[in-house]
């Protein structure tokens, strides 16, 4: 976490370790442009800047490779946050999610051959759900998944795309006191049929 003079305030565990792993002494009350020096300057400082003016939470993959040659595939999300009532973003958390697996996943399923068929993403959608429930029986979320949803397409990449948008829906909601995920479908502006996931 840096407050808005870009000084590291909170240093997570998970930063220490590893191959590129960072002490917290060495870290925090620094700036975090001397901290985290392998990454571009400019470009960080610009995903800092929108989520400090805009209040928005920022998300952004990033692909690193390591020594060995290893490719990890990262999730890093930018998370504002307010300690009075001005409207002034404080302070932005940085979070960190390897989401290799998930990448490595995508690319098999869409390297294999398609298969187009009727889908009901409604049934597929509720299968999803339950497996993410078992995963997490604490979450008190409500999920609402609109009937009879259907569409023509791959049973298996709809299933990723499905996991995908409910895990991150489920993610970030947890700090939500009453929080709530929808799937259904509106009308686009030129009338197709547009489905979505959205959280609050």
């Amino acid at each position: 976490a840096v407050d808005n003079d870009y000084r590291i305030v909170a240093w997570n565990r998970n930063r220490e370790l590893g191959e590129l792993g960072i002490p917290r002494g060495s870290a925090l009350g620094k700036n975090i442009f001397n901290v985290l020096t392998l990454q571009n300057r400019e470009v960080l400082s610009e995903e800092f800047a929108r989520v400090f003016e805009s209040g928005e939470i920022e998300r952004i993959e990033q692909e690193a490779t390591r020594a060995n040659g290893e490719i990890k595939h990262w999730l890093i999300s930018k998370i504002p946050m307010w300690i009075d009532d001005s409207g002034r973003v404080s302070h932005v958390i940085a979070v960190g999610e390897d989401i290799t697996t998930r990448v490595e996943a995508n690319q098999a399923v869409a390297r294999a051959e398609l298969k187009r068929e009727r889908v009901d993403l409604s049934a597929l959608a509720r299968v999803v759900v339950d497996e993410l429930r078992a995963a997490q029986p604490e979450r008190g979320v409500t999920i609402a998944i609109a009937p009879d949803l259907a569409v023509q397409g791959d049973a298996r990449l709809l299933r990723v795309m499905l996991e995908n948008l409910f895990g991150n829906a489920l993610k970030f909601t947890v700090k939500s006191d009453a929080p709530r995920i929808e799937f259904g479908q509106t009308r686009g502006e030129d009338g197709e049929r547009v489905y979505f996931v959205r959280d609050n």
